[in-house]
């Protein structure tokens, strides 16, 4: 298994793994149009920077996660944590976890805290459950 860091090319297979596993699955997020998926995974915004890591077998990707780091709010943040149905309980969410971790610890304008809360700036849409598609802001 690889772990890179997620490059401009790496969007759209990302993009496709992701609907991949969230029907699978059946996870309640809701569905996203390119440009939405790209503000949320992969940006060059001085004011909060968004780090993905890529966890992948063969060239192609098993796991992923992303955070932001926003050292005018004073946090780091984790957004999301997945890994392929398939490669589940083989420690890959960890070891992605691992290598943001010590991203975080190395990037000296990152607030060497990392939060899983409500109020992450990346706010994933999800869908109610039992709902006519009603959807909720934050994850």
């Amino acid at each position: 298994m690889d772990i890179r860091a997620l490059q401009p090319t790496d969007l759209k297979p990302l993009y496709d793994f992701w609907h991949q596993q969230i029907n699978l699955q059946k996870l309640l997020y809701k569905p996203m149009d390119e440009n939405t998926f790209q503000s949320k995974f992969y940006n060059n915004d001085l004011e909060k920077r968004i780090v993905t890591y890529l966890a992948l077998r063969d060239d192609h990707i098993i796991g992923c996660i992303s955070g932001v780091i926003y050292p005018e709010r004073n946090k780091t943040y984790l957004s999301m944590i997945l890994v392929s149905q398939n490669h589940q309980h083989q420690s890959i969410a960890s070891t992605l976890l691992n290598v943001f971790e010590q991203n975080v610890k190395d990037d000296p304008r990152a607030p060497k805290t990392i939060d899983i809360v409500f109020f992450n700036p990346i706010q994933f849409e999800w869908l109610i459950p039992n709902t006519l598609s009603h959807d909720h802001p934050n994850t």
